[in-house]
């Protein structure tokens, strides 16, 4: 047992230390193995436990003020880091669209890269308060499968981007994602005031076709390296997130059959 411990310990510090991006390694706030695994454990410990015992005779909470506070910095951080993102990379940083490898630049615009990896992990640790909000307002029928799994495996996923894939192709993922759920914040906000719209089938369709539209996008993205094999970036990164992808089009295809088309031949 001490061998395997040993073995274990020895990998984890040459993946953590030996391997990991320079630029980021010294950043606060959640940045090691053993505090992701612990939020996220925390986290589905409970929504899945915890939270509904706690509220099982409690009435649900409104919390109108904090989600509208929660919802406008999501959607100012959003667009901010979308924005920055987008300048630092594909338009100073002269990124090639089709194809852009992994550079460990040490250069001022490289950690500003390093920068908006790094916030936009946080950011999606911070989206997992959506599920913490959805229990404490006893709005059960919306923690389904796709939103714990796209939540935890996203803030799963960008810990790993913000240690070890800083820069490269796969920081469209991020750039798109950012655009999307500044939309997505931004009906949250406007149903805050406008509780109506909750109800407005217009607006979930709609908002359900921008994020399909966003992983086809990816997919094709991370696809085509695959395909054209004429980049130099990690054919394993690219396969795993054109699977992840390809995967969360078809969660998010058939919550959209279920959601629209299942509902319209009803009525």
């Amino acid at each position: 047992m001490a061998l395997v411990l040993k073995f274990l310990y020895n990998n984890f510090y040459s993946l953590f230390v030996e391997f990991q991006d320079p630029r980021t390694k010294d950043f606060p706030i959640l940045h090691t193995l053993p505090q992701i695994l612990a939020v996220i454990a925390a986290y589905l410990y409970f929504i899945k436990s915890w939270g509904p015992r706690f509220m099982e005779k409690r009435k649900a909470y409104e919390l109108k003020t904090i989600l509208i506070i929660y919802n406008s910095l999501q959607v100012i951080a959003n667009i901010w880091l979308g924005i920055y993102a987008t300048y630092h990379s594909y338009w100073r940083g002269g990124w090639n669209f089709f194809c852009e490898p992994i550079q460990e630049d040490l250069s001022p615009e490289g950690y500003r890269v390093a920068f908006a990896m790094y916030c936009y992990y946080l950011l999606k640790v911070a989206d997992l308060l959506d599920t913490v909000f959805f229990v404490l307002r006893k709005k059960y029928r919306q923690i389904t499968f796709l939103h714990v799994y796209h939540h935890a495996i996203m803030a799963f996923g960008t810990f790993v981007a913000s240690n070890f894939v800083i820069s490269g192709h796969g920081c469209m993922l991020g750039i798109v994602n950012c655009y999307v759920h500044a939309v997505m914040y931004l009906y949250y906000l406007m149903s805050c005031f406008k509780p109506d719209m909750k109800n407005s089938i217009w607006w979930k369709k709609h908002i359900t076709h921008v994020q399909m539209l966003q992983f086809s996008f990816l997919i094709y993205h991370f696809g085509r390296p695959l395909v054209m094999q004429d980049c130099d970036y990690p054919q394993a990164m690219c396969a795993i997130a054109f699977v992840q992808n390809l995967f969360m089009l078809l969660l998010f295809s058939d919550f959209y059959r279920r959601a629209y088309l299942t509902k319209k031949k009803e009525l």
